[in-house]
């Protein structure tokens, strides 16, 4: 076969579905190491660090380094238990987010922090502050997927003061981003103690020659010296949800969603963007994803879920460990 395409499994209840699957030659354009980038794929996922197998059978890790000789399937494993939360409860939280003098406050925080586009340095004049999180989630959403996340403390607001769920991108960026159609692709660098991670500019969809000009594939991003950043565990999973969005399995045969057929719109969008965030039929928006992974615990009674609480084992050592693991993803 000359272009194979890979397929990503993870258990659900009591079978394993495929939940990704991808040509070869695309995931070669995201990362050097296909099955490195896989188990990336499969922490955002998953939500909790674990290795790929070949095959369901024994306990045989495959190498993430091998580039060559690849299976057609691989099957996500983890001794964690994944980090989810209950989708019922995430429904009755999502909220309408009005327009309100805080989306100027919001837009004022995320310029002070970021100065530039993070991407083609442009001035704040032609930039737009972006949510990582759509603002149509609502603030109930963030905090939930927050506690989903093991993010301490729990980002509460949409248009969180800290910037956590924002970044400064060129207008030109900010559709093709809220549309899954570019990711950032966050690495951690192990090479130098002192160096910061790198931030990477993806097309998941392909690009015009125009939107190349200004934003090429694979391009780094890069946030001022000394000044915080938005949330990783957010990046994580946005990055995921774009990928799943274009080569993900339909999230409606795996997971019925019960947010699919609430009423709940962005004023800030109008009823002109809510027929492009509620789309139908083959077609996925980036909210419909992000409820398909959220909504996979409910596939798996065993899966521990959590409640409002924290989880108990947010420390650094944690943390570190999980950084340590996500190294090396291109």
């Amino acid at each position: 076969m000359a272009n194979p395409s890979i397929a990503l499994h993870m258990q659900m209840s009591e079978s394993w579905q495929r939940v990704l699957v991808m040509p070869l030659d695309e995931m070669k354009k995201l990362s050097t190491r296909p099955l490195r980038w896989l188990r990336y794929m499969g922490y955002c996922i998953y939500g909790a660090e674990g290795h790929l197998q070949a095959t369901i059978l024994g306990h045989n890790a495959v190498d993430p380094n091998q580039t060559t000789g690849l299976a057609n399937d691989y099957y996500y494993f983890s001794s964690h238990p994944a980090r989810f939360i209950d989708i019922e409860a995430i429904g009755d939280k999502i909220t309408d987010s009005a327009m309100t003098p805080r989306r100027k406050s919001f837009r004022r925080e995320v310029v002070n922090r970021d100065s530039v586009c993070i991407v083609t340095r442009g001035e704040p004049r032609s930039c737009e502050a972006c949510h990582i999180i759509p603002h149509s989630k609502g603030n109930g959403y963030l905090e939930s997927l927050s506690v989903y996340r093991g993010i301490d403390p729990a980002i509460t607001e949409i248009k969180d003061p800290v910037c956590n769920n924002g970044l400064l991108l060129f207008v030109a960026l900010h559709k093709p981003f809220r549309l899954g159609e570019i990711g950032l692709l966050l690495v951690t660098s192990h090479h130098d103690p002192n160096a910061s991670d790198r931030l990477i500019l993806q097309h998941i969809m392909p690009a015009d020659p125009l939107f190349n000009s200004f934003a090429q594939h694979n391009t780094d991003a890069a946030f001022n010296n000394g000044a915080t950043r938005p949330e990783p565990q957010l990046l994580h999973f946005f990055y995921g949800c774009a990928i799943l969005k274009r080569w993900g399995v339909d999230a409606q045969s795996l997971v019925p969603s019960p947010l699919r057929d609430r009423e709940i719109f962005s004023r800030e969008e109008g009823p002109r963007g809510r027929s492009n965030a509620w789309q139908s039929g083959a077609t996925r928006s980036m909210e419909d994803v992000m409820d398909f992974v959220l909504s996979i615990a409910t596939r798996d009674p065993l899966l521990t879920i959590t409640t409002r609480d924290p989880p108990e084992d947010k420390t650094n050592i944690a943390q570190n460990k999980v950084t340590q693991w996500l190294k090396d993803v291109t």
